[in-house]
């Protein structure tokens, strides 16, 4: 089962590279170079964010990388101008939603488990002290 997802993701991938190929006659290189470059961007934004030492809450955290990314989506409709604002505003509050949850739940069901783990260390531990 593991192949067969690792497998779709290189299909994605690949068909993600054939898109972006295609949209050049489309849309034009103006756009898809600066939809690459806003991907760039949006992917140096995360751990300058989440992954420094910045002692602040993390919902402060998820609303600064939001106003960053909602400016570098706004930037990017500058330069392309080929959606209306109200239409790009949507898409990025639906993927920023989304990616947001699924992150949101994985960390969360990780979370889970690691405090699973450490209860069940320290309930053994509990037990060896009792039986000495």
């Amino acid at each position: 089962m593991k192949k067969y997802i690792h497998s779709c993701f290189i299909g994605i991938g690949i068909a993600s590279f054939i898109i972006v190929l295609n949209s050049i006659s489309y849309f034009g290189m103006n756009v898809v170079i600066s939809s690459l470059v806003l991907g760039v961007f949006q992917g140096i934004i995360v751990p300058l964010i989440y992954h420094n030492k910045i002692k602040t809450l993390y919902l402060v955290k998820v609303l600064l990388h939001a106003v960053i990314s909602y400016l570098l989506i706004i930037l990017w409709w500058i330069v392309g101008e080929n959606l209306s604002l109200s239409m790009v505003s949507l898409l990025w509050f639906i993927v920023f939603i989304s990616v947001f949850s699924y992150f949101h739940f994985m960390n969360h069901k990780d979370a889970y488990k690691i405090n699973t783990k450490l209860k069940d260390e320290k309930s053994k531990k509990m037990k060896i002290k009792e039986k000495a």
